[in-house]
């Protein structure tokens, strides 16, 4: 489950070492694309409250065609789609982009945030 969390903080990492003299929005150009580089993605906060931010997201995410799923042990779906109630629900999790939009959602993540 850690593979592509891990990858992308490593990658992150060496972005930001080898980036020298690269500017900062050069840097956060490579890290969004590192991310939506991901097959699937993964909303943690997105519920049933069309006014929260993590519902906002999820719902784009989905106007736009992406392959996404809500993540929130407190609700039973997001916009018709069934929520999965943590990180260890998600189907291929080496494949998947995770967004943690609000902090309460974190404990949805479990032993996965440290």
């Amino acid at each position: 489950m850690h593979s592509r969390v891990y990858m992308y903080a490593l990658l992150s990492m060496a972005l930001q070492t080898c980036a020298g003299s690269q500017s900062k929005a050069s840097l956060h150009e490579m890290r969004t694309e590192l991310f939506l580089s991901a097959p699937s993605f993964a909303v943690v906060g997105a519920s049933d409250d069309e006014t929260k931010f993590g519902t906002i997201v999820f719902k784009t995410m989905l106007e736009k065609g992406m392959d996404v799923v809500p993540i929130n042990p407190f609700v039973s779906e997001s916009q018709g789609i069934p929520c999965l109630h943590s990180l260890a629900e998600i189907a291929d999790p080496a494949q998947t982009s995770i967004s943690v939009v609000t902090q309460p959602a974190s404990d949805a993540c479990g032993p996965l945030v440290r």
